[in-house]
């Protein structure tokens, strides 16, 4: 595969229109849910473009770019930092546990209605035995394993502003739903950060792109 600035025939100071962007931190074994989620995605597209951002190189047989990337971040800080560096125009961030169930790619013209795209998450409560599910679509929280954003100055200003507060947050006090990146974006937008960087929102239904 060539780099997406590197697509033949294309200007290299001109970033691919629209791309996915993966990343693989912390195990190693996360590459097996990066295989399982890229076939998905090959399945129903592919030609779209895929950047994968890991120190790991990445198996053989999955059809994406690949980004070699260290970072002394968390995984959790690490994913915000990627998200700045995507070399598209017009990115869909998936978390590598995303199962890919059919054609996706009018989430771009979606998104496009505005800056940055994102789902809310599932509302629940912790159960005996894990959770239960009370809403599918939380009232005032988003879920960030599935993002969709312009390279605006605009969304890189909120980038660059979650990453700085993503950072901020003491590594050994954060894990999955604890002061992650999760936390740290919901925060920002209950103040107001992402209307004060000039984002314009668009909430994507997660019955179709986002469903737990």
């Amino acid at each position: 595969m060539t780099s997406p600035s590197e697509a033949p025939g294309a200007d290299p100071g001109v970033p691919v229109a629209r791309g996915v962007i993966y990343l693989v931190a912390g195990p190693k074994s996360y590459l097996g849910e990066l295989a399982t989620s890229l076939k998905g995605l090959r399945r129903h597209h592919p030609d779209l473009p895929v950047t994968v951002f890991s120190p790991y190189p990445i198996p053989r047989g999955l059809d994406a770019d690949h980004v070699e990337y260290h970072s002394a971040l968390h995984p959790l800080q690490q994913k915000v930092d990627v998200l700045r560096k995507s070399p598209y125009r017009q990115t869909l961030f998936l978390d590598t546990d995303t199962t890919i169930l059919g054609p996706f790619v009018e989430i771009f013209d979606v998104a496009e209605a505005g800056n940055f795209a994102v789902a809310k998450a599932y509302r629940f409560v912790p159960t005996s035995t894990g959770e239960e599910r009370l809403e599918l679509e939380h009232p005032d929280q988003f879920n960030t394993g599935v993002l969709c954003f312009d390279r605006s100055e605009a969304t890189r200003a909120l980038l660059d502003r979650w990453f700085d507060t993503v950072c901020a947050q003491d590594p050994n006090d954060m894990w999955p739903g604890h002061n992650c990146d999760q936390t740290w974006f919901n925060r920002l937008v209950a103040e107001s950060v992402p209307e004060a960087c000039g984002v314009s929102m668009i909430t994507l239904p997660n019955r179709l792109y986002n469903t737990r």
